[in-house]
């Protein structure tokens, strides 16, 4: 009895996991969104647009609904390839495995990047998130559906690559994902050290969205932007 009450608690307490990770992500969405367009906090943008793009957040809606689906079938299915249920999930193991399948999505996400950024890709995929000049959270949603399944779908060949990694570690790895998703495109700087890397972030990813398209390809480590010489 209490083996079956394991194999049935384990992938329950994953589904759990995953709806608070996506609750999480989007309640912090939403508050970065309220912020980048209060008059409050304007004084925090790095600069402001008049821009509007009509239906925007209907396909930032049905990118999510995309995203959600995509991790959903991963966590049914992806058992044998993606993670383990029945893993240790020490804090080192997490930290070292999550950090390894970031590094390894960063790097091909990189040249995913790139690809995205030739003249017949920037005209039928990528073309559709570069419509967006001044960046707002929610805006790393605004995509051709083609480069959100390309993305989510990098992501889980990355755990492949590293191998059966935790429950919590895929957790892990799909929160902060999704957070440096959420922090590049929020065009906010606050002026306070604990945000240190979200500034640095969004200010990057700002300059790529507004005068430099050809620079700063990588997601979340910048050291491949300066390795490869796209660095700005």
């Amino acid at each position: 009895m209490s083996s079956r009450r394991k194999l049935i608690s384990n992938p329950l307490n994953l589904a759990v996991g995953l709806a608070g990770v996506g609750v999480a992500i989007a309640a912090l969405g939403s508050i970065a969104t309220w912020i980048s367009a209060s008059r409050r906090f304007r004084h925090l943008r790095i600069h402001t647009s008049t821009h509007e793009i009509s239906q925007k957040y209907v396909s930032i809606a049905l990118n999510g609904t995309l995203a959600a689906a995509m991790y959903a079938f991963a966590a049914v299915f992806g058992g044998d390839v993606l993670y383990q249920l029945d893993a240790a999930h020490g804090v080192v193991r997490v930290a070292v495995e999550s950090i390894l399948v970031l590094l390894v999505y960063d790097f091909f996400y990189y040249f995913l990047h790139r690809f995205l950024h030739t003249p017949m890709m920037m005209r039928h995929v990528h073309g559709v998130h570069h419509r967006v000049h001044c960046p707002e959270a929610m805006d790393g949603l605004y995509l051709h559906p083609a480069e959100t399944t390309a993305g989510i779908a990098l992501l889980f060949a990355a755990m492949a690559v590293v191998g059966q990694i935790s429950v919590a570690s895929f957790l892990t790895v799909a929160f902060v994902h999704s957070i440096a998703n959420i922090a590049t495109h929020t065009n906010l700087v606050v002026p306070h050290r604990a945000f240190a890397l979200f500034n640095y972030w969004a200010v990057r990813h700002d300059f790529h969205h507004s005068t430099h398209r050809n620079a700063n390809y990588a997601s979340i480590f910048p050291f491949w932007d300066r390795i490869f010489g796209t660095y700005q």
